[in-house]
């Protein structure tokens, strides 16, 4: 059976006082811009990754081979 109202709430007597907890203020310098919802839409931009220049994501999380150019394999010396 749902409980409609306040009402119904049961009555409950913890042994103490209870208070709201004390507003503390936060560490940091405060947000000068709110976050927006994505219904607002964003920024418009794009990710490029630098690893292989697929659009959509980025270094940290392609999946893709590395592109090797010849200027970047003359240029690393040989293992020892």
């Amino acid at each position: 059976m749902p409980i409609r109202g306040r009402s119904q709430w049961p009555k409950v007597n913890p042994g103490f006082d209870m208070i709201p907890p004390k507003l503390t203020k936060s560490a940091g310098r405060p947000r000068t811009r709110r976050i927006r919802n994505y219904t607002e839409g964003g920024t418009g931009r794009k990710h490029k990754c630098k690893r292989c220049g697929a659009l959509g994501h980025l270094r940290k999380t392609c999946k893709e081979p590395e592109i090797e150019s010849d200027a970047d394999r003359d240029a690393t010396p040989p293992p020892r």
